[in-house]
C-alpha cells in the first residue's frame, strides 16, 4: 500500500501490525498524530497513518478511499480534514460517490472543517437524509 501512494501525492504507513483497526484520513503531519494520540487514549489502535496533505489532486481522495478499503486490518475509518488549499466540499462529493458506486464499504466518521464547510455539511446531510431508515450508513 505504501508503494501505490507513494505514485501519488499521498503519504501512507501501516501502523501497529495486526494489531489496528481503525483506518485515518487526515491532512497533514500533526492532525494524523493528533488523531492516532486521541484513538489510542479511548483505547483504539489506529491502523495507518494516511497524509491527504495540502496538495493532493482531487484523483487522490479516490487513491485514498481506497488504500483503506483494501486494507483488510481496517474495520472503521475517521477522516479529519481541515481544508486549507483544498474545499472541503470536494471531499465531500469524492466520499460520497465512492459509497455510493459500493467502492468504498466500511463505516466512517467524517469530520470536515475550513474553505467551504457550510456547503460540505449540506451536501453530507442531504446524502444521509436521503438513505432509508434501516441504511446502515445512518446509523
Amino acid at each position: 500500500m505504501e508503494r501505490i501512494a507513494f505514485h501519488s501525492s499521498l503519504r501512507y504507513v501501516k501502523l501497529n501490525g495486526s494489531l489496528g483497526n481503525i483506518g485515518l484520513m487526515c491532512n497533514g503531519v500533526g492532525m494524523n498524530a493528533a488523531c492516532q494520540d486521541l484513538i489510542a487514549i479511548y483505547g483504539g489502535v489506529p491502523a495507518n497513518f494516511l497524509d491527504l496533505g495540502g496538495d493532493s489532486a482531487i484523483e487522490d481522495y479516490d487513491e485514498a478511499l481506497s488504500l483503506l478499503e483494501f486494507d483488510v486490518r481496517v474495520k472503521c475509518v475517521l477522516v479529519n480534514v481541515f481544508g486549507g488549499m483544498q474545499k472541503v466540499s470536494v471531499l465531500t462529493k469524492k466520499i460520497i460517490s465512492n459509497i455510493k458506486n459500493e467502492s468504498f464499504t466500511k463505516p466512517i466518521v467524517i469530520r470536515l472543517r475550513g474553505d467551504d464547510e457550510e456547503y460540505a455539511n449540506l451536501i453530507l446531510k442531504k446524502y444521509i437524509d436521503s438513505l432509508s431508515e434501516d441504511s446502515p450508513i445512518r446509523n
